[in-house]
């Protein structure tokens, strides 16, 4: 659905954004006029009750899955406070706020035999092979009523986020 939607857009610049997530009063404003050309742009998220969520993360390892899943949940907003002054080559960003070229959307296109979950990180894997930089905005923020439904062991949810990263770990 999101290069169906991508595809009809007629704005030089598009967002992607998660029906579930609010943005305040400055914040697409605040985007759109510091977006840099041929960059991925978001920002930082919070939930509703103002913790800070992690959008901005290193490409998945198997490792790290089991690391972050187990034994360690909080290294994943660790090293995201680290990117945050940095982004590289070995960054992805979640999916629920994207802003860009609406050209950039167009030319990598997000994989449609995804579910749910691995989408965004697919599509930033190709991103990166096309050297496109992602810029991560510190002056702007968004809301996401991030339900995390993937992280009850052996909900529906979790299934699919199983079998997507499956495909995207044997996809390269």
């Amino acid at each position: 659905n999101l290069n169906l939607l991508i595809n009809k857009a007629q704005g030089p610049v598009s967002l992607i954004l998660n029906p579930d997530t609010k943005l305040p009063n400055t914040c697409l404003k605040t985007c759109v006029e510091t977006l840099k050309p041929n960059h991925i742009l978001s920002c930082p998220s919070f939930d509703t009750d103002g913790k800070r969520l992690v959008n901005l993360r290193l490409f998945p390892t198997l490792k790290n899955i089991f690391q972050d899943r187990f034994l360690d949940t909080d290294s994943r907003l660790k090293i995201q406070s680290k990117l945050e002054l940095n982004p590289n080559e070995n960054c992805w960003l979640q999916g629920s706020f994207l802003m860009a070229d609406t050209e950039i959307f167009r030319q990598i296109g997000f994989d449609e035999n995804y579910e749910l979950y691995f989408e965004d990180v697919d599509f930033f894997r190709r991103a990166n092979m096309r050297n496109i930089p992602i810029q991560y905005l510190q002056k702007a923020h968004y809301i996401h009523h991030h339900c995390r439904a993937s992280s009850k062991v052996f909900s529906a949810e979790f299934w699919i986020h199983c079998r997507s990263a499956f495909r995207y770990f044997i996809g390269f």
